[in-house]
């Protein structure tokens, strides 16, 4: 499954340079990213077209997470010793808490 993005401008995240043009991302862990002369007229089964006229395209530099369920932990007693560092915050705190939730 491929997805091509017309009229992209990619911003190369080492270099700084900018290169207009069509690209292909490949799904899957290595995530192939190329160049293509022209986007498929009629993309293959599964492929996804996405037009990026005016935009800018590069890696993503965020991790978009959110740790919502730590609202769950308003008024938890804090561990019976302080956690030493962030492993054991969350072997005594995060995990403790994640094992007493339910579906």
């Amino acid at each position: 499954m491929s997805l091509y993005l017309r009229d992209a401008t990619h911003v190369d995240w080492r270099t700084l340079k900018f290169t207009r043009g069509h690209l292909k991302v490949e799904a899957g862990d290595d995530g192939g990213l190329e160049f293509v002369p022209e986007v498929p007229a009629e993309p293959a089964a599964g492929d996804r077209v996405l037009d990026c006229g005016g935009k800018l395209v590069t890696r993503a530099f965020a991790c978009g997470h959110h740790h919502a369920y730590s609202a769950l932990a308003r008024g938890m007693p804090p561990p019976v010793k302080a956690p030493a560092d962030f492993a054991q915050k969350l072997e005594h705190v995060w995990w403790k808490l994640d094992r007493a939730l339910d579906p």
